[in-house]
């Protein structure tokens, strides 16, 4: 007995000890001062960015609960950055075909858009088969491989140019409007703080806060898809093209017998009011009709090319309803003074056409896109020359590679079609932050989100007016870690990071203008000053940017996985750590889109010297459409409106020299919803804002939705693949 009573009494002493060190610690730490504290945590700071591993350890966790250490990090979604700066491609898309091969060089699959040679990429994902080979090549569907295949894969399996997969989200709108996969990259900031990571909880706890801004992209979003746009053809224009060299005289013949000649001397300001003159004096070409083919049933636009200048000319109106011009060709033998369009040099029969389109008809009434070809150069290319038509439908892609206009991801559904060249509205794609938070009485009267699935009972699911919309508080955007993977906040193993993110974006639509009738001739009637009273048939299958409303997407919860994993990354940053995140249950969200046009989605034509439309911002790219100042201008009618002088911005490069590969389109409208006083809000195209009429002043959402100027639409956003790395210190950029 006497031996162990002083045992136990030297255990209680060790006991009551230990905890009095506590305390004295705890005294200590308290007893630093700011000053002294800042210098401890300079020291933490210095001590991570030598050995990043090193906030795994005990003695950093304790010293660092100690003083309230707070680490500024950047989370970066993968595809990360390589020795250039330049972002992998997020691409992940499945395999077509015949089964691939052990020995294969080649693999076939169902979208290629993102990927190019000198990619790695990983096929047969979540198989056992799943390997890694770089790109050599592609070719449409068809992808060469560097080196043969060493397993063998089916046909629909999933590859990525990630090994985790790419980063998307689904937003599900419903039985009628489908699913659809949104791509998903950029960065947000966040600050990791280890106040309770030494004695507060489990050891390694940290708390998140994730702070305002940030820079997260997604895909286009589709959100409406009409199937009539790919399975009916469209009303169109017939539109041809000479490029003759300037000044030189010519002679153009329509059938052979009838022709329009042209004197040397003329320019490029006169040639357009020159060649209609003599065209609309020419015979009505129309089987059956007297006259001639008229003022009213021509336009000539001219665009200066030195030493040519290519001579753009649209039979028009409904003289031409589904008329194919007779032969537009050169007057006897090949001319030297005209210039061959896919050469750039004469002699030779060089009157090769830019023909648009054999004027078309939509017989059967219903309206759609299935045969538009625009300018009639295909979608945007760079060879054989840089061309094409940003509104013809081969430009539109189907990637979770994000931050391009055209590509409006992964469905299945588009709005109400699987095919996405459907697609008829849509949003640009999204710049989202991570939202500020916002008091519910901070709201402006008629402003708020649109209520969402779980406020269905108090909403009026037709109109969103009065009760639609939600008002809430929107709180910051926190969470909690483990950095040794245990499991927080009661989650099952492997959920180690569980956060809630809000987020605020605004959404610039783009909708697709489907059935464009020819109404009949109107000549100058009402004042317009537009020769046929038919924009809508000048703008048929094309599209239009709205004004920005914004979005807020709320109470988005992610769960997930963290592993220390420190590396310099290829672009030179620290990496401490690598995430992989997911929705723990898909969010209810529902999302306001404009329908007012603001802009034409093609560039403006730089030619057109209209001051008021030249960028968005101050910036030197036009915006469209735009037109002459001076009435009667190169073709133009009394309000400056020449229409081919508008579709020209089409094939206009990036300011400032406009030359080059065109741009896919022109920048989003940097106005918003329904404000007005754009390029489309004055003659000849009056298309009004719907609630305020000119005054310019943004709208309050209530009024736009009930005004039809914008439509709510609810759904689920479910996160399914979230793959991101976390960088010491706020990164620029990303």
């Amino acid at each position: 007995m006497s031996r162990r009573r002083p045992v136990r009494v030297l255990g209680l002493l060790l006991v009551v000890a230990m905890v009095f060190s506590g305390f004295v610690a705890n005294a200590d730490a308290k007893r630093l001062s700011k000053a002294q504290k800042h210098a401890v945590a300079k020291k933490l700071t210095r001590a991570v960015k030598k050995n990043p591993r090193v906030i795994s350890k005990r003695w950093f966790l304790k010293k660092a609960s100690q003083v309230n250490f707070t680490l500024p990090t950047t989370i970066r979604l993968l595809p990360a950055k390589d020795h250039d700066g330049n972002r992998v491609p997020n691409v992940q898309t499945t395999t077509t075909g015949p089964n691939a091969a052990v020995g294969d060089t080649s693999i076939s699959v169902a979208d290629s858009s993102g990927l190019a040679a000198g990619q790695v990429l990983f096929i047969g994902m979540n198989t056992a088969n799943e390997e890694g080979r770089s790109i050599a090549s592609v070719a449409g569907p068809t992808v060469n491989l560097t080196a043969p295949l060493v397993n063998s894969h089916n046909s629909g399996v999933t590859v990525s140019t990630l090994p985790n997969g790419a980063n998307y989200a689904t937003l599900d709108l419903g039985p009628s409007l489908g699913a659809r996969s949104i791509g998903l990259g950029g960065y947000i900031n966040a600050d990791i703080n280890f106040n309770d990571a030494f004695d507060g909880g489990n050891l390694g706890d940290v708390n998140l806060s994730i702070r305002t801004g940030g820079d997260l992209r997604t895909t286009s979003v589709g959100l409406l898809a009409n199937p009539n746009v790919t399975d009916e053809n469209a009303p169109e224009n017939e539109i041809d093209a000479i490029i003759p060299i300037t000044g030189s005289a010519f002679t153009l013949t329509f059938d052979g017998v009838n022709t329009a000649p042209v004197a040397a001397g003329w320019t490029t300001a006169s040639i357009s009011n020159i060649l209609e003159t003599a065209i609309a004096s020419l015979p009505n070409p129309v089987a059956g009709q007297t006259g001639s083919i008229g003022a009213s049933g021509v336009y000539v636009w001219a665009a200066a090319s030195p030493p040519a200048t290519k001579i753009t000319i649209v039979f028009t109106g409904s003289k031409f309803n589904g008329v194919d011009m007779p032969a537009l060709n050169e007057t006897g033998a090949p001319n030297a003074n005209l210039i061959n369009p896919l050469t750039g040099a004469p002699p030779g029969n060089s009157f090769t056409l830019v023909h648009g389109d054999n004027g078309s008809l939509d017989l059967e009434g219903n309206g759609g896109c299935a045969a538009f070809d625009g300018n009639g150069q295909g979608p945007i290319h760079s060879t054989p020359a840089p061309g094409g038509d940003v509104d013809v439908l081969g430009n539109i892609s189907t990637s979770l590679n994000p931050g391009q206009n055209d590509n409006v991801g992964v469905g299945p559904s588009y709005g109400g079609s699987t095919d996405p060249k459907d697609t008829v509205l849509r949003t640009g794609p999204l710049k989202v932050t991570i939202s500020a938070p916002v008091a519910s009485s901070a709201w402006a009267p008629g402003d708020g989100i649109p209520a969402d699935s779980s406020d269905l009972g108090q909403v009026d699911p037709d109109t969103f007016i009065n009760d639609g919309l939600s008002q809430p508080n929107i709180g910051k955007s926190t969470g909690k870690a483990n950095l040794f993977g245990n499991p927080v906040n009661g989650l099952s193993s492997g959920h180690s990071v569980d956060t809630t993110v809000n987020l605020t974006t605004d959404i610039n639509s783009i909708e697709r203008e489907v059935d464009g009738a020819f109404p009949a001739p109107a000549g100058n009637q009402a004042g317009t000053g537009e020769k046929l009273g038919n924009i809508s048939a000048y703008s048929n299958c094309r599209q239009a940017w709205t004004g920005a409303l914004t979005n807020y997407l709320t109470n988005i919860h992610l769960v997930g996985s963290l592993k220390i994993s420190p590396a310099i990354t290829a672009d030179g940053h620290l990496r401490i750590a690598r995430v992989a995140l997911k929705s723990q249950r898909p969010a209810p969200e529902a999302l306001a889109a404009c329908l007012s046009p603001y802009q034409l989605y093609l560039r403006g034509n730089p030619t057109t010297g209209d001051a008021v439309y030249t960028g968005v911002g101050g910036g030197a790219n036009p915006i469209g459409p735009n037109i002459y100042g001076a009435p009667g201008a190169f073709g133009s009618d009394v309000n400056g409106f020449n229409p081919l002088a508008v579709l020209a911005g089409s094939q206009f490069g990036a300011a400032p020299t406009f030359t080059g590969v065109p741009s896919a389109s022109a920048p989003a409208a940097g106005v918003k919803c329904d404000q007005g006083t754009g390029p489309l809000d004055r003659s000849p195209f009056d298309v009004f804002p719907l609630v305020n009429g000119h005054l310019g002043a943004a709208p309050a959402l209530s009024n736009l939705l009930q005004k039809g100027a914008a439509v709510a639409v609810r759904g689920e956003l479910d996160v399914k693949n979230l793959n991101a790395e976390v960088l010491v210190g706020n990164v620029v950029g990303g």
